[in-house]
């Protein structure tokens, strides 16, 4: 009994410190992504706890966003035609227009992370949207959303690959399982 306990308090600490590692990583790749973008070197020479705070939580809130226009772009594609079925309208014409509802959704998270990232760096007077220096911006924000939607890719990879070799698996054994009934002679399957 204590033992259980002890193993899921300790299970407990490490993911705790685990997570504790991936925000302080996130954060660094936050100031790194505006020293690439921006240039600003004067966030490097004086750090202070709240800039770390701050660079973490900046990642984690336009993570949430971009995540909620990942999600309300797939809302479109559910009702997209991906088997035709009877009686569906599966012409080119709705697809075509299922597809740019969704990649219209998509583009609205231009300006959000460009708000965002303007709002969260505290910038005085902030460059127009549409021109060069302020598509940095944008271009910054979704700099650093990019590590986190890696790893989650290379993870469902990591899964789905656990799948496919439980599905491989039983795959051969139930053909292996075929291939031995069938290889009664047929006076005896009777």
């Amino acid at each position: 009994m204590i033992k259980k306990q002890l193993e899921i308090m300790l299970e407990l600490i490490l993911v705790t410190v685990g997570y504790g590692i991936l925000a302080f990583g996130l954060s660094i790749w936050g100031w790194t992504c505006d020293y690439m973008v921006h240039g600003t070197n004067d966030r490097f020479q004086d750090v202070k706890g709240i800039d770390i705070v701050m660079g973490w939580i900046s990642v984690i809130i336009l993570q949430i966003v971009f995540g909620l226009f990942i999600f309300l772009a797939s809302l479109p594609m559910l009702n997209y035609p991906w088997k035709p079925a009877p009686g569906v309208d599966s012409s080119c014409c709705r697809r075509s227009m299922i597809v740019t509802i969704a990649l219209f959704i998509l583009s609205l998270s231009y300006p959000a992370m460009y708000s965002i990232e303007i709002y969260l760096l505290r910038v005085d007077n902030s460059p127009g949207m549409w021109t060069s220096v302020g598509v940095m911006y944008a271009v910054s924000a979704y700099l650093k959303i990019l590590p986190l939607y890696m790893i989650l890719y290379k993870y469902k990879q990591y899964l789905g690959s656990d799948d496919n070799t439980a599905t491989d698996t039983a795959i051969k054994s139930t053909t292996s399982k075929t291939r031995q009934s069938s290889s009664v002679a047929p006076e005896e399957q009777i």
